[in-house]
């Protein structure tokens, strides 16, 4: 898009009215730059959709991530209470088969 300047010292030369070719020129280009304005913004609205859709996706796959470290946690900590108990029964098993001797 060319803007034209304008100035209004030039809407009468040589005692020629020019103002209607001026308005004409002005509205021309304030069409051109408003539509390229449009486009602009809808640009940016399609680009703020799209960073929303993966924002709320990454929020979903954190929230996801999240449920898993607390399985993985609950797991281990499961794991680490078997392993205890497994000690525990081994130390029994011991002393009975040191006592037994």
């Amino acid at each position: 898009m060319s803007a034209t300047i304008i100035y209004p010292v030039a809407f009468q030369r040589s005692g020629v009215d020019h103002t209607p070719a001026v308005v004409q020129s002005a509205g021309r280009v304030t069409t051109e730059v408003l539509a390229d304005m449009q486009r602009a913004s809808q640009a940016s609205a399609r680009h703020l959709n799209g960073a929303t859709r993966e924002i709320a996706l990454m929020r979903r796959q954190e929230d996801q991530l999240a449920r898993h470290a607390d399985d993985i946690t609950q797991t281990s900590q499961a794991l680490g209470a078997q392993m205890q108990r497994l000690i525990e029964e081994t130390r029994r098993m011991v002393s009975y088969l040191r006592a037994d001797h």
